[in-house]
């Protein structure tokens, strides 16, 4: 047990009704079955299933779910931090907010190593980007971010995007990406990282900064 609450709150408050609730409140209508297409897209963490159930549902995800949902959301609206801050980027597809959310925590999952977040107990499905032939191939490719990294982007690496003048190097491409994810993803964190702590510590971490 930390200084914040107990174990249980700080890992399995973030049930599925929570996160819907959340992304209701914030303006994001989500149903359970949208953040499963997420999970599934590889979008946001996959859920974990409880150990005990106790009627408050049988799985649950990582606080920063909700987060990693709305920052989705809004890229592939081309929405780029917030609509109050009417950033208009041009939309992104499944894939650059994939490679994007790839990316940011590569360079910043130290920050989310501790309780409650622990992103790295929590798995990604990269299966819509590595495995092209679902019925042929079994592979289990539902990874931590870590071991799924490395495979994407040597896959990945050779990539040359177009734009109005010519090309450019797939690195420029994938540091926008990353930069549009990280300035999305930090600016929704900044603005519910009070409530996020109060759900998942009953208000006594309210006041305390994610990283």
């Amino acid at each position: 047990m930390d200084n914040y609450g107990s174990d249980y709150l700080a890992q399995e408050a973030f049930d599925t009704n929570t996160v819907m609730k959340f992304l209701h409140k914030h303006g994001v209508e989500f149903t359970k079955f949208t953040i499963i297409r997420y999970a599934n897209h590889g979008f946001v963490f996959e859920p974990k299933r409880k150990k005990d159930f106790k009627g408050y549902g049988r799985i649950y995800y990582c606080p920063l779910v909700p987060v990693e949902a709305m920052t989705a959301h809004y890229l592939q609206k081309g929405i780029c931090a917030s609509p109050e801050i009417g950033f208009k980027i041009s939309q992104l597809t499944a894939k650059e907010v994939f490679i994007g959310r790839l990316l940011y925590y590569k360079k910043f999952s130290y920050d989310f190593q501790c309780k409650p977040f622990e992103i790295c107990e929590y798995r990604t499905n990269f299966m819509d980007y590595l495995n092209k032939n679902k019925e042929e191939d079994s592979r289990d490719l539902h990874w931590t971010l870590d071991e799924g990294f490395h495979m994407f982007m040597d896959m990945h690496e050779n990539i040359s995007y177009k734009c109005l003048n010519g090309k450019f190097s797939c690195q420029t491409y994938f540091s926008y990406l990353e930069m549009v994810y990280r300035v999305t993803f930090e600016h929704i964190l900044e603005q519910c990282r009070d409530e996020i702590m109060a759900i998942c510590y009953g208000g006594s971490g309210a006041s305390t900064r994610l990283w």
